[in-house]
């Protein structure tokens, strides 16, 4: 018996990689403010990925999107930390839907997996911006965090439901 014979069909399977999420970069220019929101002390986050959730959710709000081209990638996080969060796969598909406006955004395969990355670090990168703009004249204080939510529910925008859904 020769070695070939040894090895069936299911074990020669692909050795291809399984799609991930990559990691998540945030914009060099905006490591001032990430420091001084999630660092020690007075830290209004504790957390980065705290701090880009909400920073996403303003620039989301704001609809202000800015590509992150200048980046340390030590400095990006995994994926993973953003496991905790209940609302994090929902929010990352729901950002891919309401930007691209086709389903096939949440396809598991890498290139669409990365866009819907791409999407929020763009969204959450729009949204350091405005806080960097809004904190620097209010002394970064937690008024200045609440000042960039929408004053009362009737500004958020309700969502029409189709019919024939239910």
């Amino acid at each position: 018996m020769n070695a070939e014979s040894h090895f069936s069909s299911a074990s020669l399977k692909s050795t291809a990689k399984a799609p991930s999420y990559r990691r998540i970069r945030r914009a060099r220019d905006k490591e001032p403010l990430i420091e001084k929101l999630t660092g020690k002390g007075d830290s209004r986050f504790g957390e980065i990925w705290r701090l880009l959730f909400f920073a996403a959710c303003v620039g989301l709000h704001a609809k202000r999107r800015e590509a992150v081209t200048d980046y340390d990638t030590g400095k990006s996080i995994d994926f993973s930390y953003f496991g905790g969060v209940t609302a994090w796969p929902g929010f990352i598909h729901l950002l891919g839907l309401v930007e691209e406006q086709d389903p096939r955004i949440l396809n598991p395969d890498q290139d669409r997996m990365d866009r819907r990355v791409e999407l929020f670090e763009e969204y959450a990168n729009g949204g350091l911006s405005l806080m960097l703009e809004t904190m620097e004249s209010r002394d970064y204080s937690l008024d200045s965090l609440i000042s960039l939510l929408p004053r009362s529910a009737s500004a958020v925008q309700p969502v029409e439901a189709t019919s024939g859904i239910f």
